[in-house]
């Protein structure tokens, strides 16, 4: 995918190519920075600097060059690559020139249009500049002979998507082991119950874990089933209705406190007022969490908490008393 390359950065490596590849450029110029895919621009210079060492005396200079330049459709960086054509020699009469042609010496080969329209090497130059949808001209100018390569500018516009896919990463990155943590989710009402296992558990946490409270027995040993399960996080709705029952989820999160639940406990409630918080850590809680958090926020906030709590994945087993 397309990033930012220093182009001028980019063309020293390849001077490694060949001892007669030269840069060309002005002493001031720190970088030239164009938006391209790497591996694409590598295969399109890498083919057209083997073209030019087959196709020009072996003697000959290869210049290379890389500048900021623009045309009627905008900025470009443009990306240059220079030998010697011997078939333009204009010291040389026609005649002269098609001998040369036809039978060139192993001392002076001839770089012309005919050799840089065959072989594979300008077969990958022409698909991958198609496929990048950039710019490539080649052709004779006296006596020598310029390929150019034009690429997009890296711009501001290329730097902010840059940074918002990193840090995109890098958020994907913090949380890629959240499938490795097991938590329960105790609720009372059938839509978010669906929430639960749909989204949250399917899409962000392991498969073993669990969603209870469809029925007041469920809600009664809730405790009970997230010890067997070996929850690392539990999320309890404060008021659980069944019919004239009621079971409250500190209830529950001070029985799994009894058990020596070794997990975090959250509390999900309307009610999250200083007050609330306070009774709900009383009763064993770690913290609330407020009814309007997506499933994300949800998967956010536990696994930003089981990091700095330092809970690992093998610190809580299932505790096999309620085989």
């Amino acid at each position: 995918s397309p990033k930012r390359i220093d182009c001028l950065s980019l063309l020293e490596e390849m001077r490694s190519l060949s001892r007669r590849i030269e840069i060309g450029q002005a002493p001031d110029v720190r970088e030239v920075l164009a938006h391209a895919d790497e591996m694409a621009l590598y295969l399109i210079l890498d083919n057209v600097l083997n073209n030019a060492r087959a196709h020009s005396p072996e003697r000959s200079v290869i210049r290379v060059s890389c500048w900021y330049t623009r045309d009627n459709h905008g900025n470009h960086v443009g990306v240059t690559i220079q030998v010697s054509n011997k078939m333009k020699d204009n010291n040389e009469n026609q005649s002269d020139v098609k001998k040369r042609k036809d039978n060139p010496s192993s001392e002076e080969r001839l770089l012309h249009q005919d050799n840089l329209s065959q072989g594979m090497g300008l077969s990958i130059i022409r698909d991958c500049v198609k496929k990048c949808k950039y710019k490539f001209d080649a052709g004779p100018e006296g006596s020598l002979f310029y390929s150019t390569l034009r690429l997009p500018v890296w711009t501001n516009i290329h730097k902010t998507e840059e940074i918002r896919k990193n840090n995109a990463n890098n958020a994907k990155k913090q949380f890629s082991n959240s499938k490795d943590f097991i938590i329960a989710c105790v609720e009372d009402m059938k839509m978010i119950r669906k929430m639960y296992e749909r989204v949250l558990i399917r899409k962000y946490f392991n498969k073993k874990s669990v969603v209870l409270g469809s029925t007041l027995h469920e809600a009664k040993c809730a405790a009970h089933c997230i010890m067997k399960a070996g929850c690392h996080a539990c999320i309890l709705d404060q008021n659980l209705e069944y019919g004239s029952d009621c079971v409250y989820g500190t209830d529950i999160a001070y029985q799994l406190a009894e058990l020596k639940f070794k997990g975090l406990i959250y509390i999900r409630s309307a009610n999250n007022d200083t007050m609330d918080i306070q009774f709900y850590k009383e009763k064993g809680a770690f913290g609330a969490m407020c009814k309007s958090m997506t499933p994300a926020e949800i998967r956010d906030q536990v696994m930003k908490d089981l990091t700095e709590q330092k809970i690992t994945p093998l610190d809580i087993a299932p505790d096999t008393r309620w085989e």
